[in-house]
């Protein structure tokens, strides 16, 4: 088995990793207690930040440049900083990344930090649209709907369990976070049914 000092793909991640901390990330870690690894399964993620461990597994792309590699490991040190789920906050941090890459002139990798966080917020649309807004539309119109709280739990249960690595990292916290108008509209998708059932819909208004 090679040693992690003789593994050419370890030795560039945690090189890379080591600039980066220094140019973009100064006040992240100060106690060096994240390590960072080789993602040894590409085909599951690019890479994955475990906050539980505090290890980042970054995928081994030979191909690729040195840009791209980096542009891995700020997406998952961003979720070292705020959460481990594609938040506004985590944009947010991921913006001022790229922000700072462009100050300094690196075009290339504050480009490809932006293009991810428009695929990632493109992304969380998709899963609105497609799979979270319908369930809780679902909720909402049983003959006996649950209140919003109860609900989301039982919608986030529905997404672990049938899409178990799809939709993985979902709390009621982080849902709330990215979908703000969630409640609302379940809200309003209860009052309308319970007010067609000829009761009082004001209480949910």
């Amino acid at each position: 088995m090679m040693d992690d000092d003789e593994d050419p793909a370890l030795r560039r991640i945690r090189s890379i990793a080591e600039t980066l901390r220094g140019v973009y990330f100064p006040k992240w870690d100060p106690r060096r207690e994240w390590s960072f690894y080789v993602w040894p399964d590409n085909q599951f993620c690019a890479s994955l930040c475990d906050r539980r461990t505090k290890n980042i597994h970054i995928g081994d792309y030979p191909a690729e440049n040195d840009e791209f590699i980096a542009a891995l490991i700020c997406h998952e040190i961003c979720h070292a900083i705020v959460d481990g789920n594609h938040t506004p906050r985590w944009a947010r941090r991921m913006e001022k990344t790229a922000d700072r890459a462009e100050r300094l002139q690196n075009a290339e990798l504050a480009g490809l930090l932006r293009g991810d966080v428009a695929l990632e917020m493109s992304y969380l649309s998709l899963l609105w649209h497609r799979y979270f807004r319908p369930t809780l539309h679902e909720i909402a119109g049983r003959p006996e709907p649950a209140d919003f709280d109860v609900a989301l739990s039982e919608m986030l249960r529905l997404v672990r369990r049938n899409e178990p690595l799809l939709y993985f990292g979902w709390n009621t916290k982080t849902f709330n976070e990215c979908y703000p108008q969630a409640r609302a509209e379940f809200l309003a998708a209860r009052a309308g049914i319970v007010g067609h059932r000829g009761e009082e819909a004001t209480d949910f208004l």
